[in-house]
């Protein structure tokens, strides 16, 4: 269940439309390998991200949502090189860093950071919260060890802790005080884009809302941009400039945040904004439920990946048409078919709506 969180307003910025992305995705894809039998042979691929394309701006945010295991969090660690892509570019800055390695890949790091879903998980639970922070400087060689102490000092008064937390251990804080450690340890480095990976599904509600007030404060202090992944449109709505939403490895729709809430196109998406809870009870929720489960992204469904789970009609054989990708409005994008789009036929030319119309 998604729940409703309190937060401050999006502050305003420049239009990022009119400069070079920060970051651009084209073409993505992340699989790996499937192995079995006796030799541990590779006998299948898990597609977990395929064909994924998307751009941010300076000063950004862009929010990732879907369901679990839609291939989310995976996209997050490729451009943050966590994973090394399998086909696909990721221009940061116009530069290629898909194929980067050694020290080029070292230098890149400095500029995307990550902060991660479980705090306690991340965090190092045999170093100190001041050996945590003084480690990105350490490995960049970055000062000597009593400056090393004093910008970890800062980071932590940035995130709003104390300096008294230097020499605790991570289990001695709370889940929202390890999660601000863990957005200390992010910003350490000065990076241009961080990526978000579900950095509040772990937290209390009221925690949440302080998180994520804390990311937009640094947001406009540092003039950052963020891939904001998480399932929580509540909160998705207040943070980001423009929303994707993410199915069996593929973005199926994306368009600036009131747009896309106000006017959702793919069926999924209704689907998810009509699973917020309504917080009043004299009022019917809208929740539309989808048939069956989420294909395997081993052996997803051709054509249309959304097909199999769709409440809208189509015929078997329209379903194995692959979607059009297509631009509805100004920056509104859709992935348009019959088994996603009510009037799909208004928003394709006579030879695409042929595709369909002969099946």
């Amino acid at each position: 269940m998604v729940e409703s969180v309190s937060v401050a307003k999006h502050p305003a910025r420049a239009d990022a439309e009119n400069r070079p992305p920060l970051l651009e995705v084209r073409h993505l894809a992340m699989h790996f390998p499937v192995k079995s039998g006796l030799l541990l042979r590779e006998t299948a691929a898990l597609k977990a991200v395929e064909g994924v394309s998307f751009s941010i701006g300076e000063g950004e945010t862009l929010g990732l949502v879907g369901e679990s295991g839609c291939g989310k969090s995976t996209l997050g660690k490729c451009i943050a090189r966590l994973y090394k892509p399998t086909s696909g570019q990721i221009l940061f800055s116009g530069t290629d860093i898909a194929s980067l390695n050694g020290n080029v890949l070292k230098s890149f790091r400095r500029n995307v950071q990550m902060i991660f879903q479980d705090p306690a998980e991340s965090l190092n639970a045999r170093l100190t919260i001041g050996d945590i922070l003084e480690e990105p400087f350490a490995i960049h060689g970055i000062g000597t060890h009593r400056e090393r102490r004093r910008m970890a000092e800062e980071l932590l008064l940035q995130v709003g802790l104390g300096t008294s937390a230097m020499d605790r251990f991570p289990f001695e804080f709370s889940g929202g005080q390890r999660q601000r450690v863990g957005i200390a340890r992010a910003l350490a480095l000065k990076p241009r884009l961080i990526v978000c990976d579900e950095p509040v599904s772990a937290l209390d509600v009221s925690v949440q809302s302080q998180i994520v007030n804390l990311l937009l404060d640094l947001q406009k202090r540092f003039a950052l941009s963020y891939l904001f992944v998480a399932h929580d449109l509540a909160v998705v709505k207040h943070i980001s400039d423009r929303v994707a939403i993410m199915y069996l490895g593929k973005i199926v729709e994306t368009a600036p945040t009131a747009e896309l809430f106000a006017h959702p196109l793919h069926a999924y998406t209704r689907a998810l904004l009509a699973a917020i809870p309504v917080p009043d009870p004299r009022k019917k929720g809208m929740h539309r439920t989808l048939h069956g489960e989420v294909p395997s992204p081993i052996n997803p469904p051709a054509g249309c990946a959304f097909a199999p789970r769709s409440p809208l009609p189509h015929t078997p054989a329209q379903a194995v048409v692959p979607p059009v990708w297509k631009e509805i409005s100004p920056g509104h994008w859709l992935e348009v078919h019959p088994a996603t789009t009510e009037n799909w036929r208004d928003y394709l030319s006579g030879d695409e709506r042929c595709a369909f119309r002969d099946r």
